[in-house]
């Protein structure tokens, strides 16, 4: 995007330690990093894709073959989920970790007209599907199944209507719960009852 400056240095990293390796979201581009020396990380691939404004938050499926990219268009204060926006806008895209190959990108299935993007987010472990939870501002916490990421499908959402309405800053799945980091509310805890997440593994 023209709109984004060259960038040095990576805002967030997530670490895949099975596998020895980093996901780094760098603002103008995703990188993949080697760090079976973690003194000397190296870099093995770079992903570029015009449709994503600004790399922001990494997370890795748990068993190591997809890694997802959040685009934090409109860095948080902007609207992202209007009709115009959809379906790529302010996603989360899905690449597959042995090829660099796109996937398919992961929007809230719904309009919102205030400041909404994808923020940090992770998978939910020990079970066969992959189940994303994710924080999204305004629109609050939703919980996707990207098993197949051309066709993700939500499965879950909270957006809590106030007062103080949702503005989740962080969501993340821990031990059967969901945690909420929202920055007017505070910390929200969910519960989620699914057959998607049955089996799920306490850490």
């Amino acid at each position: 995007s023209p709109l984004l400056q060259d960038t040095n240095g990576c805002h967030d990293i997530s670490v895949l330690t099975p596998s020895k390796l980093a996901a780094s979201a760098c603002l103008s581009v995703g990188q993949l990093w080697d760090i079976s020396d973690p003194t000397n990380p190296v870099p093995i691939r770079t992903f570029t894709a015009p449709q994503v404004r600004a790399w922001h938050s990494a997370a890795f499926t748990w068993d190591g073959e997809r890694v997802a990219f959040g685009d934090e268009a409109g860095g948080g204060g902007l609207p992202r989920c209007r009709a115009e926006d959809f379906p790529e806008t302010g996603a989360v895209w899905i690449f597959d970790v042995a090829t660099g190959a796109q996937l398919g990108p992961y929007k809230l299935p719904r309009l919102l007209a205030t400041t909404c993007t994808m923020h940090n987010f992770n998978f939910v472990p020990g079970i066969e599907r992959d189940v994303l939870v994710s924080s999204a501002y305004t629109a609050g916490t939703t919980v996707a199944d990207l098993s197949d990421p051309a066709n993700p499908v939500e499965i879950a959402f909270y957006q809590a209507a106030g007062p103080p309405a949702a503005n989740a800053w962080s969501s993340y799945w821990h031990n059967g719960f969901i945690y909420a980091n929202d920055i007017v509310r505070g910390l929200d805890v969910y519960s989620v009852d699914h057959p998607s997440l049955d089996g799920a593994t306490n850490l």
